[in-house]
């Protein structure tokens, strides 16, 4: 169980990385929202 944390964590965290470097830090928080599946 806490392997599959961790991968849903490095997933998430993967996921706002490239919203923040796609979005230029600016609305990281909206950008995931908007693409929530866009690594699964």
């Amino acid at each position: 169980m806490s392997m599959r944390l961790w991968q849903e964590l490095k997933d998430s965290l993967s996921q706002v990385t490239s919203c923040m470097e796609s979005e230029h830090l600016f609305a990281e928080g909206v950008c995931v929202e908007r693409n929530p599946n866009k690594y699964t």
